[in-house]
């Protein structure tokens, strides 16, 4: 996204005296989404090297251990919801 904001920016050149106001306006529009696309890609690239840093490990990756986990089923076809309300 930067690189893209950057070369439309490039592209549209300097202002000039007299430009027409919707290019004018283009520009300082494409100038803010810059700004904050920068900001965007630098949280992103301290998030990244946090996570490569302290959870490159299998054994830095848990967050807490498992105190109950109730025992998971499929249904058969005949155990389907109609069938149970019907049975009922």
């Amino acid at each position: 996204m930067v690189n893209s904001y950057r070369k439309e920016i490039t592209a549209l050149g300097e202002a000039l005296e007299g430009e027409d106001a919707k290019i004018a306006g283009l520009r300082n529009a494409l100038r803010v989404e810059l700004a904050k696309a920068e900001v965007s890609k630098a949280s992103m690239d301290e998030f990244h090297s946090n996570i490569t840093k302290f959870w490159s490990a299998v054994s830095q990756r848990v967050l807490w251990h498992v105190l109950y986990a109730p025992p998971i089923s499929i249904p058969s076809q005949q155990q389907t919801i109609y069938g149970r309300l019907g049975s009922c």
